[in-house]
């Protein structure tokens, strides 16, 4: 077989490797080879659907992404704790991308205390979205955008962060299976 000149792919790079037309196709930086048109979802949240006896002074709900977010659509017009219509009980949404252990990837912070035995809606909105600008998309296996809602319950008056958090130990002096001492 005799060699074309034409069949050969320049790279970038000064690679070893040299290619033609019956090589595998590169990819350009990030792979996929097009651009992101995944729809985001939220991942959870807490309190979470269905949950009950939820601390009445509970300070913030916390909720993540499967992908990341712009930031600027993460706010209380895009997502809101409501008892079902009434105001926005959001008083401000944070987005971090990267939290810190134990911390949610965002946060609708309380702008008051739970009522007792109130029922409440989580809604994350389909106005959020990914950095591709790609919408919210709770069920992709339904038309249109869904938003993401978890309603919870509220527990009683007495119900709160100090009383259902049982004490626990973290440690001891000596610690266990020391010898010794």
């Amino acid at each position: 077989d005799a060699l074309d000149e034409g069949d050969f792919v320049e790279q970038s790079s000064s690679a070893i490797n040299p290619q033609n037309s019956n090589s595998p196709v590169e990819f350009p930086f990030g792979g996929g080879g097009g651009p992101d048109m995944s729809s985001p979802q939220v991942m959870g949240s807490y309190p979470s659907d269905g949950m009950t006896g939820v601390p009445v002074d509970f300070t913030f709900i916390g909720f993540g992404f499967n992908k990341p977010m712009s930031s600027s659509t993460i706010n209380t017009t895009n997502v809101s704790l409501t008892t079902g219509g009434g105001a926005n009980l959001c008083s401000s949404v944070i987005y971090n991308p990267f939290p810190s252990n134990y911390e949610p990837q965002a946060k609708c912070s309380l702008s008051a205390s739970l009522s007792p035995s109130a029922t409440y809606i989580f809604t994350v909105g389909i106005g959020v979205q990914d950095m591709s600008g790609n919408s919210l998309d709770q069920n992709s296996f339904t038309a249109g955008n869904q938003s993401y809602t978890a309603t919870f319950t509220a527990g009683g008056a007495g119900q709160t962060f100090t009383n259902t958090m049982p004490p626990s130990v973290i440690g001891t002096s000596p610690f266990p299976g020391g010898f010794n001492i």
